[in-house]
């Protein structure tokens, strides 16, 4: 029974990589926490190392910026991006990283993209207030959660209520995806500050970081 429930908690908490290696497929799963911390990793190495040995920015030039491109599939539309020789390119990858594999740099490379990400722009002070946040909001999850009798009547059905099968998995769900929120949305605030790009496009307009991004992008008239 308890693997079991092992299971149910992984189906939101599990990202599925999946990569070919020669003729065979692999795929290798990554608890969420796990692969967010191997993505901080990334963007506070590699991204830094690329764009100092490979990327062309230009102050005096327009920006546009592109979210969660795939440069495989997206290998003609930077190319074409790439004849304009009046604007910089910036990839933001916030679900999936840019350098995946080595077509990937090799495009990237060759288009003189430059990566960004929230690590590059967030400093101590940031990670204390966004910590502050999630101490804050965890104590209202704590309170709101404390009477229980609103929730056996929401997950019902017919009379008989089903909040004690999942009460849990939700309960840590709803918590990891708002700490989540809070670091997109202290991470997206902080770019904008430093960035301003002429142009933004994005694919999922209905994810939570294109939500995110596109509202912070508004404040600042892009």
């Amino acid at each position: 029974e308890s693997s079991k429930k092992d299971t149910q908690e992984f189906v939101f908490d599990v990202f599925t990589i999946k990569y070919n290696l020669g003729p065979f497929p692999i795929v290798i799963k990554l608890p969420r926490k796990f692969f967010f911390t191997l993505r901080n990793y990334y963007e506070r190495i590699v991204i830094p190392i690329f764009n100092s040995l490979f990327s062309n920015f230009k102050k005096n030039k327009d920006t546009v910026m592109l979210i969660d491109f795939n440069p495989i599939n997206s290998e003609n539309f930077l190319n074409a991006l790439s004849k304009n020789k009046k604007m910089n390119k910036f990839l933001l990858n916030r679900r999936r990283i840019a350098l995946w594999n080595f077509k990937a740099f090799e495009i990237l490379k060759k288009n003189r993209s430059k990566l960004v990400s929230y690590e590059q722009y967030l400093n101590r002070e940031d990670r204390i207030q966004i910590n502050e946040k999630i101490e804050k909001i965890e104590k209202e999850f704590d309170f709101m959660f404390s009477d229980e009798n609103i929730f056996f009547e929401i997950f019902s059905f017919k009379g008989h209520s089903f909040w004690k099968l999942i009460d849990n998995i939700f309960k840590k769900f709803c918590q990891s995806r708002v700490r989540e929120a809070i670091y997109e949305m202290t991470g997206a605030e902080k770019l904008f500050s430093h960035v301003t790009p002429k142009l933004i496009l994005h694919f999922y307009e209905v994810a939570l970081q294109e939500k995110i991004l596109v509202w912070y992008a508004k404040k600042k008239n892009i």
